[in-house]
């Protein structure tokens, strides 16, 4: 069916409702809608009979090479745009309770249907990151800037793999561009907080305190961010500034890891 007859029938049924506003009887257009309704049944039913004609054909010709991409294909045709979403809310659940090898699971099943799509690839990167898994992720993102070169959430956990292993200068050099093509406001936020980790490692405290700082204007809530603002400035010994630091990352977030940091970083003084 092409798109023109199909963008008939929309326009037919159209037609009819601009007749009912303008006053028709349902008598009056009562055939019209039944035959409409005829029309785009049958229509419905031939596509999914050819659907199953395309799946039974590629599975056997799969039977007679024993070739299974063919079956892989079939399984990509039965995934929608609504069930990757899905399984991205499910990997995502699993990483923020910490269950990282269980998002795994989850987000490569449906990398297996949906191989290009750089959400799933972004999001399995990330929690193979989170697993200490950062050879695996690696190729992730590599494909992801394949596919979409300006995609900055890929360029920025480079750049933080780049970090965890020690490659400083790859690292910064990442997150630098990250910063520069700006595309997006989370990429940037988290390149700002990572090259302030980066200057903190390199005792470069100064530009440390920079990152930080820039960090907090785009997202003063981050509580990370705002917690190694403190340290920055605990090794710098401007004491005062710190236990602030330390005491902001309470106030915004009580319960959290940073905050119990924040309390034995005040208590320690």
């Amino acid at each position: 069916m092409k798109d023109k007859q199909i963008s008939e029938l929309f326009q037919r049924f159209e037609g009819i409702k601009k007749r009912i506003k303008k006053g028709a009887t349902f008598n009056e257009v009562r055939d019209e809608l039944k035959e409409l309704y005829i029309e785009v049944k049958d229509t419905i039913d031939e596509l999914a009979d050819l659907l199953d004609d395309i799946k039974t054909e590629t599975l056997r010709l799969k039977s007679q090479t024993g070739v299974t991409d063919a079956y892989k294909f079939v399984q990509r045709l039965q995934i929608t745009e609504v069930d990757v979403t899905t399984f991205i809310e499910k990997g995502w659940n699993e990483i923020a309770k910490g269950n990282y090898e269980n998002a795994i699971k989850i987000l490569e099943e449906v990398k297996e249907k949906v191989p290009d799509n750089t959400k799933v690839l972004n999001l399995l990167g990330w929690a193979y990151v989170q697993a200490g898994r950062f050879d695996d992720a690696f190729p992730l993102y590599l494909k992801v800037l394949q596919l979409e070169p300006k995609n900055t959430m890929a360029m920025k956990d480079i750049g933080y793999i780049c970090y965890k292993k020690g490659i400083y200068g790859e690292a910064i050099e990442h997150l630098a561009k990250v910063i520069r093509i700006d595309n997006n406001p989370t990429a940037t936020l988290y390149a700002l907080y990572y090259l302030g980790l980066i200057y903190l490692d390199r005792e470069m405290y100064d530009d440390a305190i920079s990152f930080f700082e820039k960090a907090l204007e785009r997202g003063p809530n981050l509580i990370e961010a705002q917690y190694h603002l403190g340290i920055a400035y605990e090794k710098k010994k401007e004491y005062e500034k710190a236990k602030e630091c330390f005491r902001k990352v309470i106030e915004i977030a009580p319960d959290s890891k940073w905050a119990q940091k924040a309390k034995e970083r005040l208590e320690n003084d």
